[in-house]
């Protein structure tokens, strides 16, 4: 299955999810018609549909689990499907305990409604998003015998603006326009409305601000880290910056991360999951920069940033929170501001 038809699978059933829950429209000045047959208990089946989904992740990673000590497996192999298999399952288990048990408890969930099936899709879709990315990489080291890093042409523009596509496509279905809001609520629900333009202001000098202010942390972070994971990291940073590209297309890079991947993790995920753990998920799409295939300091320093871009969107709506985000990135794809 390609990516795109993936991709647009998961729209799908985020739409269909949410759709659901939603009433039955009626004209102006008429009841609502009855739901009959499998609608009737729409909800319920889309319950069960996700309940049966955290199930087949636990069966999966207990299969993991039981093939780690297959025959011909290298000691890597076998790490890596233990891994695997302990995430999925504590995934799958989490997410249906949560289910069954709730979510006011639990910090940082306790704005989720409680039996909605967005809200049960939310948190598998969360969970499991962690699960897959945490997962350490076969071969993460690099060879020592290559201690400078080496410049790259570096992924296309065109395949890093078509990668921010489903960010924002999942963002905005996850909030149920047309099945559940209209355009306007879906708008006000992701913050894209009402515009505080005062804000954008805010949200450019923060942008260019976070340079300088960014490579003064990593350089404290840098006192925490090897050598080897500042190599690591310098060579995933030139990787994306590359060397082939213009500089509008740099530009267009930034816009189409900024805007994709806040209209989902801070437009549709932080009302509900709160800002820690929005960035959190945030951050673990950011492993690039891990060390030795784990999270390393230079995670904790994009997981800060998330932080940021949280507070401007909880203070001044998702567009500040976009603005940053981008300015934020045009100015270390250019390599403005002495940013390295």
């Amino acid at each position: 299955m390609s990516d795109a038809v993936f991709w647009s699978l998961l729209v799908i059933v985020i739409l269909a999810v949410n759709a659901a829950e939603a009433p039955p429209r009626a004209a102006p000045g008429e009841a609502p018609p009855a739901p009959i047959g499998l609608f009737a208990n729409g909800a319920a089946v889309a319950r069960m549909a996700i309940a049966g989904g955290a199930v087949l992740a636990v069966v999966v990673g207990l299969l993991s689990l039981a093939g780690a000590n297959g025959t011909g497996s290298t000691v890597g192999d076998r790490n890596h499907e233990l891994v695997s298999g302990a995430l999925q399952v504590a995934a799958g288990g989490i997410s249906l305990a949560l289910f069954y048990f709730g979510t006011h408890r639990v910090p940082g969930l306790r704005r989720l409604r409680e039996g909605a099936p967005i809200s049960w899709l939310a948190i598998l879709l969360f969970l499991e998003s962690l699960a897959l990315n945490l997962v350490p990489t076969a071969s993460g080291s690099t060879s020592s015998t290559n201690p400078v890093p080496q410049p790259s042409s570096g992924p296309s523009a065109e395949s890093l603006m078509l990668g921010a596509v489903p960010f924002l496509a999942i963002g905005i279905a996850a909030v149920g326009p047309v099945v559940r809001r209209n355009l306007k609520q879906t708008a006000e629900r992701l913050g894209f409305w009402p515009l505080r333009l005062p804000w954008w202001v805010v949200g450019l000098a923060v942008g260019i601000v976070l340079v300088p202010i960014g490579d003064w942390v990593a350089g404290v972070l840098a006192h925490l880290t090897s050598a080897q994971c500042l190599q690591q990291a310098t060579q995933a940073q030139q990787q994306i910056i590359g060397t082939g590209r213009t500089a509008i297309e740099q530009i267009g890079v930034a816009i189409a991360a900024g805007v994709g991947e806040e209209t989902l993790f801070r437009g549709a995920l932080q009302p509900r999951f709160g800002i820690f753990l929005s960035s959190a998920l945030w951050a673990s799409y950011h492993l690039q920069y891990a060390c030795n295939g784990l999270p390393s300091t230079s995670n904790l320093y994009i997981l800060l940033l998330g932080f940021v871009f949280g507070g401007l969107r909880k203070v001044g709506g998702l567009w500040p929170a976009i603005i940053a985000h981008a300015v934020y990135d045009a100015t270390i794809l250019l390599g403005w501001l002495g940013s390295s």
